[in-house]
């Protein structure tokens, strides 16, 4: 499956850009990419919120703005990174939130 993200100009109204992601459709496959609401979503039901919102609270403001602001969270970004260190979040634990996170809407 391939995810199409286009961006269009206010002023002509021509595509400019177009991002293409490949997602892996094999079962049991975490998706790489899920918005930020999905990604909280997905704390806030799997029972990890509080540990996030504590590890953020001692982030640095760089940090806690990406966490306030990023449009979507991408399992490779630093901000997730950051996230998985300070939680001591294994690769399942990954798995299991973006997976959760993808089925929220």
């Amino acid at each position: 499956m391939i995810r199409v993200n286009a961006t269009v100009s206010a002023r002509t109204g021509k595509v400019v850009m177009v991002e293409e992601e490949v997602l892996d459709p094999s079962p049991g496959s975490a998706p790489k990419a899920v918005s930020r609401y999905q990604f909280k979503a997905a704390l806030i039901a799997l029972e990890k919120m509080g540990e996030v919102t504590l590890a953020m609270s001692g982030a640095s403001p760089m940090v806690q703005l990406a966490w306030a602001e990023a449009p979507e969270m991408r399992r490779a970004d630093a901000l997730v990174g950051f996230i998985t260190s300070q939680c001591n979040y294994s690769d399942a634990d990954l798995d299991e939130i973006f997976s959760t996170a993808s089925a929220i809407t």
